[in-house]
């Protein structure tokens, strides 16, 4: 089961988390959908105004998240700990 961020009731941003890394997707101009393994994220960074930003290679993803909600806390708290190479195995 994925742990999922979705950016708000309107938009259609969302970041799906899962064994086998992150999936994100970015209803932007063209709106597409990526499958990112954890290994390839350089950089995590949570902003004091709640946007999550990732880094892979040249670019740089972000959705707002909700520090209120418990969901977005579990998939930020799994996300960094994947990313670091910490999350243990079943």
């Amino acid at each position: 089961m994925a742990l999922e961020i979705k950016s708000g009731f309107w938009s259609s941003s969302f970041l799906a988390i899962d064994s086998k890394g992150l999936k994100f997707y970015d209803a932007g101009a063209w709106g597409s959908a990526r499958r990112i393994p954890f290994a390839d994220v350089q950089n995590v960074l949570l902003s004091p105004k709640n946007l999550l930003s990732f880094q892979v290679a040249d670019k740089v993803y972000s959705i707002r998240t909700n520090p209120d909600n418990a969901k977005h806390q579990k998939a930020i708290e799994i996300l960094v700990q994947a990313v670091r190479g910490t999350l243990p195995r079943r």
